[in-house]
């Protein structure tokens, strides 16, 4: 396991057999030995998300946190981001999917909290939509060792009981980063990449986690994916989405 810290890297120094240990006195020993990194910062001993990069993040608020999307299918989906991809967090975010970090969802959940009212707005009433996780595929999932999308999205049903996790949509191939193509190149690259089910998904409403918003053009292939399953309502939301 690495840790990138500016522009090198290094041996991350917390070994994964101990941290696979468990236990409340396990853990406190591990942060006194090998304190954690800020995934922001890079700072030792404050927390994988320190206070301080916390504040540096650009939250929005009411309707600019909003977009609308259209999908090749011409479906409108609404997208709700909870902050800028601006430098702090977008190092954080690097650092949750590359750095074998998963724990940072949980402050990552945290603060996508306050967005979730104006997702949950875009459902009825006595709806309760399924929290469904952008996939990865297989292999890189079995390479970095998780889905960041995923533990998001379980970080957001644990501190909301009613909202139920769901990971039947996938990612039948394999696709090229995203982040290194043009939006052009990012619609080609995950054309018909995903597949849903409609046991899963008939007449049922989503809220499609990911961990950014770019182009939309992940979001467009997965919604327009359970739209053909059945799914009736869909409302995307993203930890952070960067203003193009």
């Amino acid at each position: 396991m690495v840790q990138i810290v500016g522009n090198s890297t290094e041996r991350n120094p917390r070994p994964n057999s101990i941290l696979k240990s468990g236990g409340r006195l396990v853990a406190n020993v591990l942060d006194l030995l090998y304190p954690p990194q800020c995934g922001g910062c890079h700072k030792w001993g404050v927390g994988l998300w320190c206070a301080s990069c916390d504040r540096a993040v650009i939250r929005f608020s009411g309707s600019q946190a909003e977009r609308e999307l259209i999908t090749e299918k011409q479906s409108a989906i609404t997208a709700v981001s909870a902050a800028l991809f601006g430098a702090t967090l977008r190092e954080g975010i690097h650092a949750f999917k590359y750095n074998a970090t998963p724990g940072m969802a949980t402050p990552f959940a945290v603060m996508m909290a306050p967005a979730l009212g104006g997702v949950l707005a875009q459902f009825e009433a006595n709806d309760q939509p399924l929290l469904v996780p952008v996939p990865l595929h297989s292999g890189r999932q079995r390479e970095r060792g998780y889905n960041q999308s995923e533990v998001l999205a379980r970080s957001i049903s644990i501190n909301n009981p009613g909202l139920r996790l769901c990971t039947a949509l996938v990612r039948t191939r394999s696709t090229r980063q995203q982040a290194r193509l043009t939006p052009d190149e990012r619609r080609q690259n995950v054309n018909g990449a995903f597949s849903a089910g409609a046991r899963e998904f008939s007449n049922q409403s989503v809220i499609l986690i990911d961990d950014v918003l770019t182009s939309g053009a992940t979001l467009c292939e997965c919604a327009d994916a359970l739209i053909t399953a059945g799914a009736r309502r869909i409302v995307a939301f993203t930890l952070a989405r960067a203003d193009m």
